[in-house]
């Protein structure tokens, strides 16, 4: 496990895995915003942790598996909130989704 969060991650990586992940479901991110990194102890180990939130666009049905396939390509991350908005009537508008997640990465002793 320690191998698997010694490897360096950015914000900017992080930011770029969000939008592969998004276009390969067909959806648009339209905002991603992410703190400058905290450490945090996660089970008695420190943690170096990048906060983020991405904004995305489309069909609700995409968005489901965008989520989950984000945990999945971002391995060290954590999908911490999900707000799904669906417009009221089919008149063309596109569901957003709100996604908030935790990127970990460990510094060393």
């Amino acid at each position: 496990l320690k191998a698997k969060l010694s490897q360096p991650i950015s914000s900017t990586n992080a930011s770029a895995a969000v939008f592969d992940v998004a276009k390969t479901y067909g959806l648009v991110v339209s905002e991603i915003t992410s703190s400058s990194p905290t450490d945090e102890d996660v089970a008695g180990v420190t943690l170096s942790a990048i906060s983020m939130t991405a904004k995305v666009e489309g069909q609700v049905s995409k968005m489901v598996n965008f989520i989950a396939a984000l945990n999945d390509f971002l391995n060290t991350s954590a999908v911490t909130s999900v707000e799904i908005t669906v417009p009221e009537m089919t008149n063309g508008e596109n569901a957003t989704a709100s996604i908030e997640l935790d990127v970990y990465t460990y510094r060393g002793e």
